[in-house]
């Protein structure tokens, strides 16, 4: 015999599901969760606990409502998908070790430019590019703008794509989604 829990109060499965058992009573439960027999076959994600029945009864979900758990569970992995992707492409963008370094030698382009008298061995990440401090200094401005500019152009897909994801109302919006953010960040990465 298999068994499920359920929840008293809405009928929604929570907990294990229990094989091998010889009777509902054999399965230890208690407080708000419940116990029912899964007859073999059935698929515990089609059906829920009817508790308007004496005792509760397993009944198969509506097609709206089981499109609604398919929606949902689409927009869960796909919200989980983004938020893995998003972290490679920023990965891609400013590695950790890249976010450290790039601080430090903003940290030493803001220091340059109002230091009426640079000295070369005050600023370590400016003066070993091996070109003028003034140069130097002008580059890395442009690269840390450029770097702040496709981090904030990926930050806005991501917001962007979350809530299509959030108002897709049909399964294949959620995916859709998901794929032009992907196209979208890995041509703002040039990967």
């Amino acid at each position: 015999m298999i068994v499920a829990f359920y929840d008293k109060t809405t009928g929604e499965f929570e907990g294990p599901v229990m094989h091998g058992l010889s009777s509902v009573e054999e399965a230890e439960y208690g407080g708000e969760l419940a116990a029912i027999e899964i007859p073999q076959g059935v698929n515990i994600n089609t059906c829920e606990v009817d508790l308007k029945s004496t005792p509760p009864t397993l009944k198969t979900k509506n097609k709206a409502t089981l499109k609604a758990d398919a929606l949902s569970t689409e927009k869960q992995i796909s919200l989980a998908v983004l938020s893995e992707k998003f972290s490679f492409y920023e990965g891609k963008v400013l590695t950790p070790r890249k976010e450290t370094v790039y601080r430090l030698k903003a940290s030493e382009v803001e220091r340059f430019k109002s230091d009426k008298k640079p000295n070369p061995k005050d600023y370590p990440f400016l003066s070993k590019e091996g070109k003028g401090l003034g140069v130097v200094a002008s580059e890395i401005e442009s690269r840390i703008q450029q770097t702040n500019s496709i981090l904030a152009e990926l930050d806005a897909l991501e917001r962007s794509c979350k809530q299509a994801i959030q108002s897709a109302s049909e399964l294949g919006e959620a995916k859709q989604a998901l794929n032009k953010f992907c196209m979208n960040a890995a041509d703002k990465v040039k990967l």
